[in-house]
């Protein structure tokens, strides 16, 4: 059964009473075959705590349901879903429709809404200024065709400025994608079912739910003990592929020691495995660390990279970096995908990419300036919560007051402020006190979203003493 809460974001914004708000929610889900028949609904209490609301609330959504005949109760069994079960149903379609990129709560241009849930970026100067004046000469770099392995002149460019920055590529070794999320579901598609995959722990959405769709079976790793829990991991009959985002990880910020790296390339050769280097953070590091790849110039380890986190958040242009083999065979799939990524956005890459150290350094300063500010809210207005986040990222990663903070997620969302629940961002319970917040955005946007989560946190006080921080890394009590 999918966790059914994310899946509910935007419920309330349907009209009506709140119980059919969220009867015509749910029966939304069952029409998409994101609920599918036999899926067992969580009872009238807990989704009643984890949505912030009454369990009268709950019931009534329920009791229309099945009056609908679209849920059927057994005393002592609890509510399934009804239907004909031998529909064809993917099960992780429930779990990749939970990823705020398509799942907005919070109309595109109310002045009241304040979106932390994802980061955002918007285009530098540059960008307009290459549009404006540079319009023929990117006509002539794209032509009339298209490269499915990326416009040559961005792969000899991407290969050189990835050679300057210690990690030797020729450009035969490149593959231009449709951002880096592409270039993990061309990575996942090597694997078959139940493949196994080390996975860090917590993670961001787009590499769950990459292996999550090739059914793969997670091995969580905590961020925090990464080479310890690597180690463990050596239990296992095989390990399949080993995912690392080593420069800034997403949610926490932390970075990936140079020695840590060195032991988990040595792990990955050792299990036979291949080893993907997640590097969609990395222009967001003052001091990245060095690529793994360079620990091991013969091993199999795939890097991946994006130019939305420096660039622009809707030019969609990735990279991955393998050995030339591996490039022709990702380059046949994504030609069935979509048979190129769009040639202006590399284009526009292109004449961005002689500047990409100052855009990247520039980005890092609001970046700075944008976590502190909201730092200090924080210290100031909810010295129950703890930052556990590292200094780089546009994330800060909070460990709140209670022991689930789905209930201060939702309340977020009534009052048009959209944060990430931690359980959403791993495989396992161990961050559901956790939530994220994007910095990237105003100061006056990250003022008014943390007056009213001050306000909210005050509602949710469930009267028990706070444990220690779930996480063992660095953590920071926010006191004012």
């Amino acid at each position: 059964m999918p966790d059914l809460v994310p899946l509910l974001a935007g419920w309330r914004s349907h009209r009506g009473p709140l119980h059919q708000c969220l009867a015509l929610a749910v029966t939304s889900l069952i029409e998409a075959r994101l609920l599918r028949p036999g899926d067992r609904l969580p009872s009238e209490r807990a989704l009643a705590r984890r949505l912030g609301i009454s369990r009268t609330t709950v019931a009534g959504a329920y009791d229309l349901l099945r009056q609908r005949g679209a849920l059927h109760s057994v005393r002592g069994s609890g509510t399934t879903v009804t239907g004909d079960r031998t529909l064809r149903h993917d099960p992780a379609i429930a779990a990749l429709a939970a990823n705020p990129f398509i799942r907005s709560t919070h109309p595109r241009h109310s002045t009241d809404s304040v979106d932390l849930t994802v980061c955002r970026f918007d285009p530098p100067t540059i960008l307009a200024e290459t549009l404006a004046r540079s319009a023929d000469a990117l006509l002539d770099l794209i032509g009339s065709g298209h490269d499915t392995a990326g416009l040559p002149e961005l792969r000899s460019a991407l290969a050189d400025h990835l050679t300057g920055h210690g990690l030797p590529t020729q450009p035969s070794q490149l593959l231009i994608t449709t951002g880096s999320q592409q270039a993990l579901a061309l990575i996942a598609s090597d694997l078959e079912r139940n493949d196994r995959v080390m996975i860090e722990d917590p993670t961001y959405f787009g590499a769950l739910h990459a292996y999550l769709q090739r059914r793969a079976r997670l091995l969580p790793c905590s961020v925090d003990h990464l080479e310890r829990a690597a180690g463990l991991a050596a239990n296992e009959h095989r390990v399949d592929l080993v995912h690392v985002t080593s420069a800034v990880h997403n949610p926490t910020g932390r970075q990936l020691d140079d020695a840590t790296g060195r032991r988990v390339v040595e792990l990955a050769g050792r299990w036979g495995a291949t080893l993907v280097d997640d590097q969609a953070l990395r222009f967001l590091a003052d001091q990245p660390p060095p690529f793994l790849a360079t620990h091991d110039p013969h091993a199999d380890i795939i890097t991946i990279g994006t130019f939305s986190k420096v660039l622009w958040s809707a030019l969609r242009v990735g990279w991955l970096r393998a050995p030339a083999p591996a490039i022709a065979r990702f380059s046949a799939r994504k030609a069935a995908l979509d048979l190129a990524t769009p040639a202006l956005d590399q284009a526009l890459v292109l004449h961005c990419l002689p500047h990409i150290d100052a855009l990247a350094a520039h980005r890092r300063q609001q970046l700075t300036h944008q976590r502190a500010h909201l730092r200090r809210r924080l210290r100031q207005d909810l010295p129950l919560w703890h930052d556990a986040s590292g200094d780089s990222g546009p994330f800060l990663w909070v460990r709140t007051h209670l022991d689930d903070a789905d209930p201060i997620v939702q309340a977020a969302a009534r009052v048009q402020v959209g944060i990430t629940a931690g359980r959403t961002l791993t495989p396992t319970d161990r961050w559901n006190s956790h939530i994220r917040i994007a910095v990237t955005t105003t100061d006056t946007a990250l003022d008014a979203a943390a007056d009213r989560l001050a306000e909210l946190a005050r509602t949710f006080d469930d009267g028990s003493p706070l444990t220690a921080p779930a996480s063992s890394m660095t953590t920071h009590r926010l006191r004012p």
